[in-house]
């Protein structure tokens, strides 16, 4: 795997919406794609391990400790909405004529 030129930023949501589940991950591996040196990214796994988010190998394979994600947990897992929206308010600065003016400048060709 080769590094990114412009490096993700590292959070445990970014991290989380990276990892594919069934695949393994090493702090190597992980440093090439987020911001920040390894003990940033290590500091980060530890915290999803505590939340329950991913599961740790020991070091038994050579000398670097492999990071999973569970299969049983979905991070943001959205549902579909079953009732209308409720607006409390009136909205302020919602233009509904913006894309026609916008598709009607746009030369044709």
């Amino acid at each position: 795997m080769r590094a990114r030129k412009i490096k993700l930023p590292l959070s445990l949501d970014s991290l989380l919406a990276t990892l594919v589940p069934g695949r393994t991950y090493t702090v190597q591996v992980l440093s090439l794609l987020y911001e920040g040196g390894a003990q940033a990214i290590e500091s980060v796994l530890d915290q999803a391990r505590q939340m329950g988010a991913i599961e740790v190998s020991g070091k038994n394979r050579g000398y670097r400790k492999r990071y999973w994600l569970r299969d049983d947990f979905r991070p943001n897992v959205t549902t579909r909405r079953t009732q209308p929206a409720e607006v409390s308010g009136m909205l302020q600065g919602y233009d509904l004529m913006a894309l026609a003016r916008l598709a009607q400048l746009v030369r044709r060709q």
